[in-house]
């Protein structure tokens, strides 16, 4: 027993020796038992027939070289434009070129930069922020110190003072047209006749029916068929919107706020409308005034208690080219004339209101054409055209 404590660590690991080697041994026996095994037989492979040859799947003309037969018979399309208006393209595989915004710090194609040195602007894809164009030298820079939008050549030529950004808004022909609208259009900033057409200067502001402060409130024809007998009675508000009654008769004519309307027939109209929840029908009173506007041809149809409205459309033009761009109302087939003696007189007549576009054409005596105007005024636009050029190209004026 003592001499089990004293060496019972010793005696532990013999038998943990003894152990490991039973085990390495019984694991040999198990590899040796393995290797007695037919492969062939467990798998049941027959031997190859006399005249089996080899297969070398690496050779160049062996059809199972994917990779060395790839580059003659290729397994995609050639990458090509969608449509033709495609900027940028790729079919996963062929990359285009890309750069990167400076403002949301993503990767963005290299097409929503404007081309080098250009003073066009672009727009990020992804914020949708405005690029610059990269600059890679100087070349053909055009100066502008002011930054008035008229090189400083161009504003030595006319006269201009190239330190002074004011003048480019002023008017020294006194003809409506700014210098820098003169300047973009290519006419001369110090001759009154010579200006670009006043449609260009004109805008729409609103299109709409007036609403009428009239009501028919009945139309009793006292049991005859007899419109020179019947009384209309006719509600009318007045500025407050307090409402009158009135008793006319045919031929009769009352004032209010949107001025003297007479009374010039009165129709006599009926229909048989059915009764709801029921198979029967009843009649109803759908007669009708015509009423007439001082100084006016156009009828107007009013029916029983319901909106009375002019019949053409209000139109409110922005006369931008008169001194305090006031605002004016025409109506469809009126005409305007705007223009002095000294920058010469132009004659235009409304046609063509569309009130869902807010566009007016505007019919030139001049030229007999009809201009398209809407509610940004032409010159506007082409001055955001001439500004989409790069200033290496600025328009020649011919103002000189």
């Amino acid at each position: 027993m003592l001499f089990l404590k004293r060496h019972y660590e010793k005696i532990l690991l013999g038998t943990l020796l003894i152990i490991f080697i039973v085990l390495l041994v019984f694991q040999f026996l198990l590899w040796q038992q393995g290797q007695r095994i037919k492969i062939d037989g467990i798998l049941e492979f027959t031997p190859p027939p006399p005249n089996y040859t080899s297969i070398d799947f690496e050779a160049q003309e062996s059809p199972f070289n994917v990779l060395a037969n790839l580059a003659e018979t290729p397994q995609w399309l050639k990458s090509e434009k969608r449509l033709p208006s495609s900027a940028i393209y790729t079919d996963f595989m062929l990359p285009y070129q890309m750069a990167f915004c400076p403002y949301c710090r993503k990767m963005i194609p290299a097409v929503d930069f404007p081309p080098v040195n250009s003073d066009r602007e672009g727009r990020c894809s992804l914020c949708r922020h405005v690029l610059k164009a990269p600059l890679r030298n100087k070349l053909n820079v055009v100066v502008d110190t002011d930054e008035d939008g008229i090189p400083d050549k161009d504003e030595t030529a006319l006269g201009m003072n190239p330190k002074d950004p004011s003048d480019a808004m002023a008017d020294f022909d006194d003809d409506g047209f700014t210098n820098y609208e003169e300047y973009v259009a290519g006419t001369k900033i110090r001759d009154p006749k010579s200006r670009p057409p006043y449609h260009q200067k004109i805008s729409v502001v609103g299109i709409s029916k007036t609403v009428l402060p009239i009501t028919i409130k009945l139309i009793d024809f006292k049991g005859r068929n007899d419109k020179e007998q019947a009384d209309v009675q006719i509600g009318i508000r007045d500025r407050r919107g307090r409402e009158k009654s009135h008793y006319l008769k045919l031929g009769k004519a009352f004032n209010c706020t949107a001025g003297t309307f007479t009374v010039v027939d009165i129709i006599r109209q009926t229909e048989m409308v059915p009764i709801r929840g029921t198979n029967m029908k009843t009649e109803r009173d759908n007669s009708y005034v015509i009423l007439q506007k001082r100084g006016s041809q156009d009828r107007i149809e009013a029916h029983l208690k319901s909106r009375v409205t002019e019949p053409r459309e209000k139109i409110s033009l922005r006369l931008g080219s008169l001194k305090r761009n006031q605002e004016k109302e025409f109506y469809a087939g009126d005409s305007f004339e705007l223009g002095t003696n000294m920058t010469g007189i132009e004659k235009y007549t409304i046609v063509a209101p569309d009130a869902q576009k807010k566009t007016v054409g505007l019919k030139f005596d001049k030229d007999g054409k009809t201009y398209t105007i809407s509610h940004k005024p032409q010159i506007a636009l082409i001055i955001e055209q001439k500004r989409a050029v790069p200033k290496n190209q600025p328009p020649q004026p011919r103002n000189r």
